[in-house]
Order: C-alpha cells, then structure tokens, then sequence
C-alpha cells in the first residue's frame, strides 16, 4: 500500500510539472517564449544592396538591433512598415518592403521621399 501511493505521488508530481509549462513574463505582463514572429524572421541576416557601385551592407539581428555600414541601432516592424531608430541621435526612419526571389531580395522604401534601396541576402 505505502508504495502504491509514492508511486502515485510520482506520478502526480510528474503530470503537475508537465502541465505547468515553462514560460517567462516580460515587463509589459505579456508571456514571451523566446519566439520570434515568422514575418521578423525574413528581415533577420546580412543584406547587401544591389546598386551599382555600392558597397552598403545591412545586418539585422534577432535581438531587434541592427548595425548598417556606418551606423546602428534598433529595428521593428509595426504595422507592416520596417522601423530603424537611433536612439542615441533621436533619428528613426519607416520603410515599406517587398520580398521577393524566395525572400532573398528585399525592397525598401523610404515612405518620407519613395526612394527604394534593394538588398540581397548574403
């Protein structure tokens, strides 16, 4: 009898550890599993623009930064529009994008003038 019921204990105690789940909750009260949106995913890697003669590179990082060829700072997405700030100079910029080519070309455009940069995935 003692040890069917330290057998059931176990079991228990099993059933409640694996029902509870591991999940971390971030300063705004929302759960976060360490997961990134799958439209973030696309943008996350090193670009490289495909104009003539440019050398301007792009990387963007899971982590919401990104490093350009002569600056850095954060990215987002909101609202189907590509966000860079430099919170440092209080500087942003929003894009509209295309992917196209199996999402290795990606097409931004500077919604302030409509000037497009294109960039390959590396």
């Amino acid at each position: 009898m003692k040890k069917q019921l330290v057998i059931i204990g176990l079991v228990v105690l099993l059933v409640c550890v694996g029902l509870s789940g591991c999940s971390t909750q971030n300063n705004n009260g929302n759960h976060d599993n360490n997961t990134i949106n799958p439209e973030k995913m696309r943008f996350i890697g090193t670009w490289k623009s495909t104009a003539e003669g440019s050398n301007s590179t792009l990387e963007l990082y899971s982590n919401g930064t990104f490093f350009a060829t002569i600056m850095s700072g954060v990215w987002d997405l909101k609202n189907d529009t590509f966000i860079m700030e430099l919170p440092d100079y209080n500087k942003s910029w929003e894009y509209g994008y295309i992917f196209s080519d199996n999402n290795n070309t990606l097409a931004l455009t500077l919604l302030d003038n409509g000037k497009t940069v294109v960039y390959a995935k590396q």
